[in-house]
């Protein structure tokens, strides 16, 4: 329950240490992340190759 040199954040009410618990959901959400940071990096990157190849294709200047 309360913090202690086992237990940096304490436990939760079955015993299981919440500090273990936070790093583990963040490790999912970086994970996450980084899967979207690199998909639509890859998709934005294709569009602005596009873009500057093909003039006034997709921009709204001649």
């Amino acid at each position: 329950m309360h913090p202690s040199r086992a237990h940096l954040m304490g436990t939760d009410q079955l015993g299981r240490d919440v500090f273990t618990g936070v790093v583990q959901g963040a490790h999912t959400s970086f994970s996450v992340v980084i899967g979207v940071v690199v998909i639509s990096g890859a998709i934005g990157l294709l569009a602005g190759t596009v873009a500057g190849l093909r003039r006034g294709f997709l921009s709204t200047t001649s």
